[in-house]
């Protein structure tokens, strides 16, 4: 998609009676309506102008209203994702706000900050030269002014996507040359711009292609030059007219507009959705949104979701399968602790029954205890009896042994021994000291 594509709009107007007609009359006429725009289909490319032409009431001033978001279509869609601005001669500026309070204004309702604001009210001012008429109410100014001060604003708010409502042909020759240069600079940087007026030849010196409208029904729409030659041959032709015939071909196609039915274009946008795979179960949606909602074109909404990423679905078998791991591991951890309390329990028996018997062996440990005492405690006063006997220290003689000295101190080899610590050993020396018993 371009800058923007509108589909299937049409504008439907009531049609107020003269009070005079009888009631019979008015009843009849208070259901009839006027169709303004009967199913108009139109999009733009970057950089691109697009001519609308038409004789006056053919309804090119009511498609650029609703473009620019001033009125509002029966039906059809908008698909548009740029800056939209508008210039006209009427319904564009509040007529009780001065010119610089207009632009101000305007500058605020697009989100421009306040230094860039300045650099536009003074291109602006520039642009469109009315003087001190900047400072006057709008509604002091001529068509021609009002038509000069709607250009500079939709030119200068950085728009991508321009209108220009019938606002040529009341220009003069030198601010017409000045909007033409500016028109040409901006589609050059990619800005686009959609023209509606009642010469054929504007259309021409702007726009790549153009779109001619009859009596709110399109004509044709394509390259300009050969749009613009048809459109210029029905003129010929309808000048051509006497006077009856045009009131006849005028009276034919507005009952044709009063008689239009919507139900021919709602056709068509069905087997539009059908070929982008709708079906009949989606007729109430498809009703909704052509009758209703008229707002973005469907099947470009249903493109764009398309391409957006998919969310991954979330399945709910893993967090099943990881509510089933859960269980299971409380019930291992349950059974482990039961398990563990018994394993205890048993230990706390065997180690019961291990206390009792080391109760008992230590029982029989003192007891043994005891009589190793009361027995070491004879021995300690046999040998403490031993100790008492009395004793005398000597020192050997030469060419005495330790036999010699056993039978002089009346005692044994082994006695000696064993006061002298000599173990077995029997020999000894001269001049050595023995411990011997006293005689």
């Amino acid at each position: 998609m371009g800058k923007l594509e509108i589909k299937y709009i049409t504008k439907e107007m009531p049609l107020i009676t003269d009070k005079k007609v009888s009631k019979k009359a008015k009843k009849k006429d208070e259901t009839q309506h006027l169709w303004m725009l009967r199913g108009v289909n139109l999009n733009i490319n970057d950089g691109e102008a697009i001519g609308v032409v038409g004789a006056n009431g053919s309804g090119k001033s009511t498609l650029m209203r609703i473009i620019a978001g001033k009125e509002e279509q029966t039906t059809g869609f908008i698909t548009s994702r740029s800056k939209i601005t508008y210039a006209g001669t009427r319904d564009v500026l509040d007529n009780s706000l001065t010119g610089l309070e207009n632009i101000r204004q305007s500058i605020l309702k697009s989100d421009i900050d306040a230094f860039k604001g300045d650099h536009i009210i003074n291109a602006i001012l520039n642009f469109t030269e009315l003087g001190e008429w900047i400072y006057c109410p709008v509604k002091a100014y001529s068509t021609a002014q009002y038509a000069r001060l709607s250009i500079g604003i939709a030119l200068f708010l950085e728009p991508d996507l321009v209108l220009l409502d019938n606002v040529f042909g009341i220009l003069d020759q030198s601010f017409y040359l000045k909007t033409a240069n500016k028109v040409q600079e901006l589609k050059d940087k990619g800005i686009s711009f959609i023209i509606s007026d009642t010469k054929s030849i504007v259309i021409e010196g702007f726009c790549e292609r153009a779109l001619w409208l009859q009596y709110g029904e399109v004509q044709d729409f394509g390259p300009t030059q050969s749009v613009v030659q048809q459109y210029n041959y029905s003129l010929d032709w309808y000048n051509a007219l006497s006077r009856p015939e045009k009131n006849d071909f005028i009276a034919k196609k507005q009952r044709e507009q009063m008689a239009f039915n919507i139900d021919s274009v709602y056709e068509e946008f069905k087997i539009e959705l059908f070929k982008n795979g709708y079906t009949r179960k989606d007729e109430p949606r498809m009703r909704q949104a052509f009758f209703v909602d008229k707002g973005i074109d469907p099947v470009y909404q249903d493109q764009m979701e398309q391409q957006k990423p998919k969310k991954k679905k979330k399945h709910k078998w893993p967090w099943i399968l990881f509510m089933i791991i859960i269980l299971i591991s409380i019930i291992f951890a349950c059974g482990y602790v039961l398990a563990n309390h018994k394993h205890n329990n048993k230990q706390q028996a065997v180690a019961d029954s291990v206390v009792k018997v080391s109760s008992s062996s230590k029982n029989k440990m003192s007891s043994v205890a005891k009589l190793s005492s009361s027995s070491a405690v004879s021995q300690s006063s046999t040998s403490s009896s031993s100790s008492k006997e009395e004793t005398q220290t000597i020192s050997v003689q030469d060419g005495e042994t330790i036999g010699t000295i056993a039978e002089k101190y009346q005692t044994t080899v082994q006695k000696i021994q064993d006061l002298n610590n000599l173990g077995s050993e029997t020999d000894v020396k001269q001049g050595q000291t023995l411990v011997v018993p006293k005689n």
